[in-house]
C-alpha cells in the first residue's frame, strides 16, 4: 500500500526461500524494499535492477507504473493476472472530499465478504409457535427462519438469494426431548443490477486485492479471441438479382455473395460454410430445409478454407419458385490452437423471376441513312442459340439493335458499360424523346478482343418489381469459312477421334479437307462468322481460278438463295475434277448506309472506318460410293495422311520412303550376291 494504492502482493504460502527454506512469504510490494525472496517470487534478475530494460527498477515494474502492456514466453499452464485502478465519481466518507478508487479486474469477480445496501449479508428472525399436539404430553413449536445473502457480484450485476425456512418441531413436555423436525425450506433469487445504487464491494487492504487478483486469473486460451463473437458481415451483387424460368438456360444472373469477418485472425483459415433456403415470404415462420447443391446451377464450393464467397447461377424453372433466398453461412476459426469459435449470419435476397431476355438483331438503315428499324427479315434474331447466347460475337463499325419485348414492362433504362444509352436526336423506330423505351441501338466502336456489357432495367407495372437484364457482346475478328450446304453429297473428311477418360469416341473432321460423290450436285455456302456473305463484296475461285461469267458453263458452277438468304455455290455432277479446290475472298467492310449512319449519330469520320480482307479454302475428293469414304477413313492410313498434310510435307514424306526403298533393295542385293 503507498500514497492510498493497493498493489498485489508477494504472499504464498509454503514458499521455498532463497536459502531453500519453506516459509510463509508476505512481502509488500511498492515499499521500497525489494528482497531476494520477492526477487525470486517475481523472477527477476538480482543481478540487474531493471530486468525488463524498461527504464525502471524491478518493484517498480511489479507495481505496473507506466506500463498498459505485458508479454511473456507462454508454457501450457501460464494464467495471467491483471489489475486496472482508476478514481470513481463516487465521494469517499471522509471529510476531505476526496473520491473512491476502482479496480476493474478480467472477471469482475471477487469472493470476499461484500455487502449490499438494504440486503444485510445474513438476517435470521425466529418466531416460536407452542399449539396444542394430537397427543397429550407434546408440544409443537414452528420456528420460521429467513436467510437474505449475497451469491456473486459480477460487475455491475449482483444475485441476492431470500431463502425461508418452517422447523417444526415436537418435544416431550416433560423431559423436553426432541421427539420429531420436520424442515420446509422455499427459495427466491432477485438479480440488482446497479452496482452503483445497491452493490458497494470493499477493498481495504492489499490482501483482499491479492485475493480478488487470484480469483481473477485467466489462460490466455480465455481470452476475449474466443469468447468474442465472430463479426459477420454480408454483402451480395447484383443489386437485383433476376431469375430465368426457362429451361436449360443460363440467361439467370449469377448471384454472388460476399462474406468479411473483420475480427478474424486470419481470413484466410477461417472456415465457411454455405446453404441456401428459398421461401415465398421474406420473413417465414419457417425457411425449412436447405435448398440442395444440385438444384443451384453452376455453384462454387460450398465448405472450406478461406471460401469467403459463395456464387451460383439464378436458374429456378420448377415449381415453387422461389421469391426470396436465405443465404446462411456458419464461419469457424481456430483459435491458440487449442479451442473453436464459431458463429453464423444470413442475408435475405429478394429475387424477380422471368422469361424475358434481351433480344439481339442486325439493322437496317433507310436509303437517306436518317431512320434505323431492327432487321428482323433475313438474319433475324442474332444470338440467341449455343455459346453466341452467352457471349454474342459482333464486328466492328456494325449497328447493333437490342430489345426486350415484354408489355408489362415500364421506366427503361439501358446501358452500355455501365453508362446510360443516350442519342442526339430520335432516329429509329419507336424512339421517345424524354425517355428511353424497350429498344436500343449502338455502333461497335472497339477493337478485336474487347467487349461490351449491355444492362437493361425496367420496373413490372402490375408488380413493381424490378428486372435487371444483362448481355455481353465480344468483339471479333471476322472470318469467312466455307463449308457444305448438302452434307449427304459433300461432307468433311473424318480424321480420326479423340478418347475421352470413359473411352467415348468423339469424331475429329477436317476443317479443310472434303469429300464429295460423282453424279451429284455439289452445294457450298461461305458465312462471314456464322452470317451469310451476300452482303459483303466477295468471289469465288475454283482450282484458284476465279469463277467469272466468261467460264461459269466450263466449270459447271451456278449461284442459288436459300430461305434464309444464304448465297449457295452450285457445281453440278459433269466437267468436276477427281481433285479440285474452291476458295473464296471477301473484303469485310460496311455499307455506304451504315457509314452514313455512323457519321452522323456517333461521329465517325470517313478515314476510321473498319476494312478487313478475308479468305478460306477447301480442298475437295470425288468418290464413287460412300464405301470408298469408309474404306478411306479407316483403313488406308497413309492415303488419309496424304489428304491432310500439306505438300511439302508430301514431298518429304516421299524422299523418306524412296531412300528407305532404296537402302532396303540395295541390301537385298547384297545378301543375293555377296562379295567374294
Amino acid at each position: 500500500e503507498c500514497d492510498g494504492h493497493l498493489f498485489a502482493q508477494a504472499d504464498y504460502q509454503n514458499f521455498t526461500s532463497y536459502t531453500g527454506e519453506t516459509i510463509n512469504l508476505h512481502e509488500d510490494s511498492g515499499d521500497d524494499s525489494f528482497g531476494r525472496d520477492e526477487e525470486k517470487f517475481w523472477h527477476t534478475d538480482t543481478n540487474d535492477n531493471d530486468t525488463a530494460k524498461l527504464g525502471n527498477v524491478d518493484e517498480a515494474n511489479v507495481v505496473g507504473l507506466g506500463l498498459d502492456s505485458f508479454s511473456w514466453i507462454y508454457e501450457e499452464g501460464d494464467e495471467l493476472g491483471v489489475v486496472v485502478e482508476g478514481v470513481s465519481v463516487e465521494p469517499t466518507q471522509e471529510a476531505d472530499a476526496s473520491f473512491r478508487t476502482m479496480w476493474a479486474m478480467p472477471k469482475s469477480m471477487c469472493e470476499f465478504s461484500a455487502s449490499i445496501t438494504g440486503y444485510p449479508e445474513t438476517t435470521n428472525e425466529t418466531i416460536s409457535v407452542s399449539s396444542d399436539t394430537p397427543e397429550v404430553g407434546q408440544t409443537t413449536t414452528v420456528i420460521q427462519e429467513t436467510v437474505e445473502s449475497v451469491e456473486d457480484i459480477a460487475g455491475e450485476i449482483a444475485t441476492i438469494t431470500i431463502s425461508v425456512t418452517n422447523i417444526t418441531i415436537v418435544t416431550n413436555s416433560e423431559t423436553e426431548e426432541i421427539i420429531s423436525t420436520i424442515r420446509d425450506s422455499q427459495g427466491t433469487s432477485e438479480r440488482i443490477e446497479d452496482i452503483h445504487e445497491s452493490i458497494s464491494t470493499n477493498i481495504e487492504k492489499s490482501t483482499e486485492l491479492n485475493q480478488c487478483l487470484y480469483d481473477n486469473l485467466i489462460s490466455p486460451t480465455e481470452i476475449s479471441e474466443e469468447k468474442e463473437k465472430l463479426e459477420i458481415q454480408l454483402s451480395y451483387s447484383p443489386q437485383n438479382p433476376v431469375n430465368s424460368t426457362s429451361p436449360n438456360s443460363t440467361d439467370g444472373d449469377m448471384l454472388v455473395i460476399q462474406a468479411s469477418v473483420p475480427n478474424a485472425k486470419d481470413e484466410n483459415f477461417v472456415k465457411y460454410i454455405w446453404e441456401v433456403y428459398g421461401s415465398d415470404e421474406p420473413n417465414p415462420e419457417s425457411w425449412g430445409n436447405p435448398i440442395s447443391k444440385n438444384l443451384l446451377l453452376e455453384s462454387s464450393n460450398s465448405s472450406g478454407i478461406g471460401l469467403n464467397t459463395f456464387k451460383f447461377r439464378l436458374n429456378f424453372a420448377e415449381d415453387p419458385i422461389p421469391k426470396y433466398l436465405k443465404v446462411k453461412v456458419t464461419v469457424s476459426e481456430n483459435v491458440s490452437g487449442v479451442s473453436q469459435r464459431e458463429w453464423h449470419e444470413y442475408i435475405v435476397v429478394p429475387i424477380y423471376s422471368t422469361e424475358d431476355q434481351i433480344n439481339v438483331f442486325g439493322t437496317k438503315i433507310s436509303e437517306e441513312g436518317d431512320s434505323l428499324t431492327i432487321n428482323s427479315d433475313k438474319d433475324k434474331e442474332m444470338c440467341k442459340d449455343g455459346i453466341e447466347k452467352a457471349l454474342c460475337p459482333v464486328f466492328k463499325n456494325e449497328i447493333v439493335a437490342v430489345e426486350v419485348n415484354d408489355k408489362s414492362l415500364e421506366d427503361f433504362l439501358w446501358t452500355i458499360d455501365g453508362k446510360p444509352i443516350t442519342y442526339p436526336e430520335c432516329f429509329f423506330e419507336g424512339c421517345n424523346e424524354s425517355s428511353q423505351t424497350n429498344k436500343a441501338f449502338f455502333p461497335v466502336l472497339k477493337n478485336e478482343g474487347e467487349q461490351y456489357a449491355i444492362g437493361f432495367s425496367a420496373t413490372n407495372q402490375k408488380t413493381g418489381e424490378k428486372i435487371s437484364l444483362n448481355k455481353i457482346f465480344s468483339v471479333e475478328e471476322p472470318k469467312v469459312k466455307i463449308s457444305s450446304a448438302d452434307e449427304t453429297t459433300c461432307a468433311p473428311k473424318l480424321k480420326g477421334y479423340y478418347v475421352d477418360l470413359d473411352g467415348k469416341k468423339w469424331e475429329d473432321y477436317s476443317k479443310i479437307n472434303f469429300w464429295a460423290l460423282t453424279g451429284y450436285p455439289i452445294k457450298l455456302m461461305a458465312k462471314v462468322n456464322e452470317r451469310s456473305i451476300s452482303p459483303y463484296k466477295h468471289s469465288w475461285y475454283y482450282n484458284d481460278i476465279p469463277i467469272g461469267v466468261d467460264n461459269v458453263s466450263e466449270i459447271g458452277a451456278g449461284m442459288e438463295i436459300d430461305e434464309k438468304g444464304n448465297e449457295i455455290l452450285v457445281l453440278d455432277e459433269k466437267n468436276k475434277d477427281e481433285n479440285f479446290s474452291i476458295s473464296i475472298g471477301a473484303v469485310y467492310v460496311q455499307d455506304d448506309l451504315t457509314k452514313k449512319a455512323l457519321k452522323k449519330y456517333w461521329g465517325i469520320g470517313y478515314n476510321e472506318f473498319y476494312e478487313k480482307q478475308i479468305a478460306d479454302r477447301m480442298n475437295v475428293d470425288v468418290v464413287n460410293t460412300l464405301l470408298e469414304v469408309s474404306k478411306k477413313g479407316n483403313n488406308r492410313i497413309l492415303a488419309n495422311l496424304s489428304g491432310t498434310l500439306p505438300q511439302y510435307s508430301l514431298f518429304l514424306l516421299r524422299i523418306v520412303l524412296m531412300v528407305f526403298v532404296l537402302l532396303f533393295v540395295s541390301n537385298l542385293i547384297f545378301s543375293i550376291f555377296p562379295e567374294k
